[in-house]
Parts: C-alpha cells; sequence; structure tokens
C-alpha cells in the first residue's frame, strides 16, 4: 500500500493480489492487524501525504495534491481531507501553512 498509494486505480483486489491473499483473507487480515480496513487506511495515508505536501509544497494547488496522492478529482480529495482530518485543504492550509510562512 506504502508503495503504491500514488495509483489512482488501487482497488483491494489489487493489494490483495499483490499481497499474495484472497481479497477476502487480506480485508480481514489487514483489519485485525492494523484496526482500520484497507481503504479506511489507504485514504488516512493519502491524507497524511497530502498534508506533508501541502507543508512542503505550498505553491502546489489542490488539484496537483490530489493527483500526486491517489486521487482523480478535487471534489474526492476534498471529501476524504475533510473526513480525515476534520477540515477542507484550504481551511488545512490557512490554518497552518499560510499562518506558519506569514501570508
Amino acid at each position: 500500500m506504502y508503495e503504491h498509494y500514488k495509483e489512482c486505480d488501487l482497488t483491494i483486489e489489487k493489494l490483495a493480489s499483490i499481497s499474495d491473499y484472497s481479497t477476502t483473507y487480506f480485508t480481514k487480515a489487514f483489519k485485525a492487524y492494523m484496526h482500520d480496513s484497507p481503504i479506511v487506511h489507504l485514504n488516512k495515508l493519502r491524507i497524511c501525504k497530502a498534508k506533508s505536501l501541502l507543508v512542503s509544497n505550498p505553491k502546489l494547488n489542490f488539484k496537483e495534491i490530489a493527483l500526486k496522492v491517489g486521487y482523480l478529482n478535487t471534489s474526492t480529495f476534498t471529501e476524504s481531507f475533510k473526513r480525515v482530518t476534520g477540515l477542507t485543504p484550504k481551511d488545512f492550509k490557512a490554518k497552518f501553512v499560510d499562518k506558519k510562512s506569514g501570508n
């Protein structure tokens, strides 16, 4: 997952196949070990990477960031970002990036 999170077409089936497990076994084992479903964990991973990009490269626009972390469009990215962090990417940037840089 950590090697493939940037792929927009990453699915549970693909992750299971990469791991050489059935989809059912992979999902159950993953949840037992990580305490999250693979999709929830993938979204958390992507948003963590997006937050890092927002901080390290504030000139990137949200569409560029979304694509870099595996989302095809900004609306899905924004929805996931808010679900994981409680903030939209714009609000996150205003609160944690722009304040830090004095903008």
